[in-house]
């Protein structure tokens, strides 16, 4: 579908947003423009200019999120978490507000059924009003905001990600439906009687939402899957899912791409998925809602030769300059998987992240057939959108070690990836979907094809908020940060500053009475700011008390020490914790991997060498062998790699750790 030129188009959305508000009905008519170049011009009047307020606040259960969405109004609204030491800490270093504050908790239940159900009614309501409104539903809300929704968020009861669902639908503006029913797990694939039944359930709650829906061009464009489901379907043999790419196969499709299906296969929305914990789900909605995405990494990993050349970056470069949208593009010699290893060696800092891959669900080749791990995906300094052309990285998602995992627990909140062999032209060029996407579109929309062949059911899942857009930076202008001191008093009660909670603690923790607990609360607040440096300074304080106050410490400090690049202080620190867990493991091997080639002193080889990353030890001891020689001598060695043989838990990983021997 051809747009205008760039400039034009975003001249043309200024004028045409400024007649929609000023018009009785609240809209204007866009006869020129594709369904779904509407549905970004309808979406960014939200995403864009709500105002919002420069803080975050951090609590601690589900009751008290529901309870602070509440707080949200017409005159503002700001990002809310459940606080704790991953997913938050990436949020706040994202977002840098001016002030993160705690919440105390309401210290009452959850609330259930219909309960739960009105609640999260007015939550949405509230966001919607301004604040002495007396509207209690979200209908009335819309009505009187002459607002129209542009999507449907469905749940469920007891789903992980029933305050996302809330969040999202408060944020944009969107009905929800409750839907019951046995949709299998993250990682499973529902047989045929699920598919249909959750594309029966989703279709009957878009019915019965109160908007026009069932056909593209309608109030509702997408709908925001927000409860527990598995990422591949078995399709069933009724005409709208027979209608596949390349025939029907016997392998699943995406559940996401199965749903919002006509009888003829065609589309009447566009469907995502919120997943994880209540904690990591509520991230990705918030990272969705409100963190800037000004930069990306654009990773090309494909010969330019061939049908590989149609989905590289070069062309659409310009685009991304003109548009204030920083691109760093690699390909060629410059993208192999040791530049891959490099590039994470501290976290990855970009806003949005494109990479082309071959591979599987435990492997992906880069550049010049280059091969990088699924314990290769780095650590992610803040929360990022991918679009990730590669065959399998979403075929087991739920599965620590792959590929699709990692990325999750790391950080993604959008993800554009394929639950089994796509075919390449299975996946939208990167340069289309950024084209459309930096002209409005929002991003998981303009990751399927949208029309002809190619948008029929198959293996491509989205992840995350399907209204999330980039914003042509350039161009189109956002609302400004309100003072956090402008929010009404009764809606900033309870929140206690943490930055002040810090201060606090590390005046005590200098008491000679002071227990080795009041430094590390003092870290772990630091850590919830995102300040690095002062959770770094916090370490050298306690190593200088000594143990126990520097154990104490240690655990808190090292995601900051592995940020600041600090090398020999991660050493110390991570000496000091009895059993690192695996994303402390991956810190450690993120840094200390790129430089295996080169001569390393004895004591690091040999902590690497007794904390390989299970259950796939054998990746990080295979690059770590020669060096487990030259220091340990053979028969340490020996005895290090059965180590890992009797740690692993799984009988294939046992076996390809034991082959390693044979080097020795």
């Amino acid at each position: 579908m051809a747009f205008p030129a760039t400039a034009i188009m975003v001249a043309a959305l200024a004028a045409q947003l400024a007649a929609a508000r000023a018009s009785p009905q609240g809209e204007v008519a866009l006869p020129d423009m594709p369904w779904f170049a509407r549905l970004g011009l309808r979406a960014s009047d939200v995403n864009f200019r709500m105002p919002v307020a420069d803080r975050v606040v951090l609590v601690p259960d589900e009751a008290t999120f529901l309870d602070e969405l509440s707080r949200w109004s017409l005159n503002a609204r700001w990002p809310v978490l459940i606080e704790d030491d991953w997913y938050a800490p990436r949020f706040v270093r994202g977002f840098q507000p001016k002030e993160v504050v705690r919440r105390t908790s309401v210290a009452t239940a959850m609330p259930s059924g219909e309960a739960l159900h009105t609640a999260v009614d007015r939550a949405v309501a509230a966001a919607w009003s301004r604040p002495d409104s007396s509207t209690v539903t979200a209908s009335a809300a819309f009505a009187a905001a002459r607002f129209v929704p542009a999507g449907l968020v469905v749940t469920a009861d007891d789903a992980p990600q029933r305050c996302a669902a809330a969040a999202l639908a408060a944020w944009h503006g969107q009905p929800v439906a409750w839907l019951a029913g046995d949709f299998g797990t993250l990682g499973s694939t529902i047989s045929e009687s699920q598919t249909q039944a959750l594309s029966t359930g989703v279709e009957g709650a878009a019915r019965d939402c109160g908007y026009p829906a069932l056909a593209l061009g309608d109030a509702i464009e997408t709908v925001t899957l927000a409860l527990p489901m598995g990422i591949k379907a078995t399709l069933p043999l009724t005409t709208q899912f027979t209608q596949v790419n390349n025939a029907r196969s016997s392998q699943p499709a995406a559940t996401s791409d199965a749903m919002c299906r006509l009888e003829d296969g065609t589309r009447w929305a566009v469907a995502s998925s919120i997943v994880g914990s209540p904690a990591q789900s509520v991230a990705m909605a918030m990272s969705s809602a409100f963190l800037p995405r000004e930069d990306a990494l654009l990773w090309n990993g494909y010969p330019d030769t061939g049908q590989w050349q149609q989905y590289g970056f070069d062309p659409i470069l310009p685009m991304m300059e003109e548009s204030g949208v920083k691109p760093s593009a690699r390909r060629g010699d410059a993208a192999e998987a040791s530049d891959f290893r490099v590039a994470g060696v501290a976290g990855l800092t970009a806003h949005w992240l494109f990479i082309d891959s071959k591979g599987n669900w435990d492997f992906f080749d880069l550049a010049n057939d280059s091969r990088a791990d699924a314990m290769d995906v780095p650590l992610l300094v803040v929360p990022t959108p991918l679009y990730m052309v590669h065959s399998f990285s979403l075929q087991m998602p739920a599965y620590e070690p792959s590929i699709g995992a990692r990325w999750l627990d790391h950080g993604v909140y959008a993800y554009v990836g394929s639950v089994q062999e796509p075919m390449l032209n299975g996946f939208t060029p990167p340069g289309l979907v950024i084209d459309r996407t930096l002209r409005l579109v929002p991003f998981l929309v303009a990751s399927r094809w949208l029309e002809g062949p190619g948008d029929a059911c198959w293996r491509i899942a989205l992840i995350g908020d399907p209204l999330m857009q980039v914003r042509p930076i350039a161009k189109i202008p956002v609302a400004p940060r309100v003072a956090p001191e402008t929010i009404p008093s009764d809606r900033r009660d309870g929140c206690q500053p943490i930055r002040a909670a810090a201060i606090q603690l590390l005046r005590r923790s200098q008491a000679p009475d002071a227990t080795p607990d009041v430094l590390q609360a003092a870290a772990r607040d630091m850590a919830l700011l995102g300040d690095t440096a002062l959770v770094c300074g916090a370490f050298a304080a306690a190593e200088k008390q000594g143990d126990p106050v520097a154990s104490a410490v240690a655990p808190v400090a090292l995601e900051s020490l592995f940020l600041a690049g600090d090398h020999a202080s991660f050493m110390r620190a991570i000496a000091l914790v009895p059993s690192p867990s695996p994303r402390q493991l991956d810190f450690l091997w993120a840094m200390w991997t790129p430089a295996i080639g080169s001569s390393m002193d004895s004591p690091t080889v040999r902590y690497l060498a007794s904390h390989p990353r299970q259950p796939r030890a054998q990746v990080d001891l295979s690059r770590l062998l020669p060096q487990m020689v030259r220091v340990m001598g053979p028969q340490e060695t020996k005895n290090a790699i059965e180590a890992a043989m009797r740690a692993c838990p799984d009988d294939g990983d046992r076996d390809k750790i034991a082959q390693l021997l044979r080097g020795v």
